[in-house]
């Protein structure tokens, strides 16, 4: 665990909450989109794309990645290549792809090396067409793809070995879930299609995935869970690691039968899982039963492709609750009223904005 990295980061980001709650959220004039718009310009600190305009106000190594092709869809081409020439620059120059990068340009695990940021941040690479980038920094990106696949990956299933790692749940402890699974295979593809060195293209990792992973009507949490998780049957189809329609169409329908889409796109679960005691003391339930923005998106883009007239009354919502607090919030209580905590408070501004007006 990067103790004193994660320790400073959680500092900062108290006293930012702290000021938040005295200030309230930040409220945007217009439309839906135009309110969306204007939180990306806002995220764009003339270096990079920060996660958000609140406490998230750092380079995100996979928040980036998620909203990568939507921010290039919707005209942002510039400032994502502007991000990528920044973000590769202060990973190689201290040797490591960590899931952040603070103001001062200092590289951390929060809270401890992660299997979803080089994979993110080479997939945002190959989004981009930037082969100079690729040139510069291909060497740098093959030699931590090699550390990734010594230290996660099981040389014999090609899974993610047992243990814990940072991931889109950041404080969840899951066995081999499928999300980070899904982050290999991806990475692999990716390095493949980039001419890079692939130190995964021996290992049959969607084959392991289906064999270890799918139940025949949905993807399994993790190896030691077979409930319904969005994480685990969003991101299979949104990285096109997998494009089967049927396979599509029997997640959404597990998603949907679990209560996940309720009150809006999308809950992680039904319940908590397994996080350390000082996570439930500070944000029980953050990652739990709440509705999440982040996939909420990438869930309607699922639908919509199943589904266009149920996709459309779930983009429909998105749309009032963005121009009822004229802003694009992070995490969301069953009543769809921002999510708070003694010590927290749900982020605004969110770069994952993006991906609604790429609906």
């Amino acid at each position: 665990m990067d103790f004193f990295g994660t320790l400073k980061i959680m500092r900062e980001m108290y006293y930012k909450v702290k000021s938040r709650k005295l200030d309230g959220t930040t409220k945007y004039s217009g439309s839906a989109s135009d309110i969306c718009r204007s939180i990306i310009r806002d995220c764009w600190n003339g270096h990079y794309l920060m996660t958000s305009t609140g406490h998230f106000n750092y380079f995100w190594t996979r928040d980036f990645g998620w909203c990568t092709e939507s921010l290039i869809n919707q005209g942002f081409s510039k400032e994502v290549n502007e991000t990528l020439k920044f973000a590769l620059k202060v990973f190689s120059d201290n040797k490591e792809v960590t899931n952040l990068i603070n103001p001062d340009n200092e590289t951390i695990n929060i809270p401890s090396y992660s299997v979803d940021s080089l994979p993110w941040l080479v997939h945002s690479l190959r989004l981009s067409k930037n082969e100079s980038l690729v040139s510069k920094y291909g060497s740098f990106i093959e030699t931590e793809s090699k550390k990734l696949f010594n230290k996660a990956v099981s040389k014999t299933t090609g899974l993610v070995k047992k243990g814990y790692y940072s991931s889109i749940k950041d404080y969840a402890v899951r066995n081999s879930s499928t999300y980070d699974n899904v982050m290999i295979a991806m990475l692999s593809d990716d390095l493949s299609a980039l001419g890079l060195k692939n130190p995964f293209s021996g290992l049959s990792v969607k084959a392991s995935i289906i064999k270890y992973l799918w139940t025949g009507s949905h993807f399994r949490n993790d190896l030691d869970d077979a409930s319904v998780s969005s994480d685990a049957n969003i991101f299979p189809f949104i990285t096109g690691v997998f494009d089967d329609r049927a396979m599509i169409s029997s997640c959404v329908k597990a998603m949907i039968n679990a209560g996940l889409d309720k009150p809006l796109p999308i809950r992680f679960s039904l319940s908590e899982l397994k996080n350390p005691i000082i996570h439930y003391m500070l944000v029980p339930n953050y990652q739990g039963s709440t509705v999440w923005t982040h996939m909420g998106p990438l869930f309607i883009k699922m639908v919509k492709g199943v589904n266009p007239v149920l996709a459309k009354r779930y983009k429909d919502g998105y749309k009032r609750l963005i121009e009822k607090y004229g802003n694009y919030l992070e995490v969301l209580n069953d009543d769809l009223t921002p999510f708070q905590s003694n010590f927290y408070m749900s982020d605004e501004g969110m770069l994952w904005a993006v991906n609604y007006l790429d609906l």
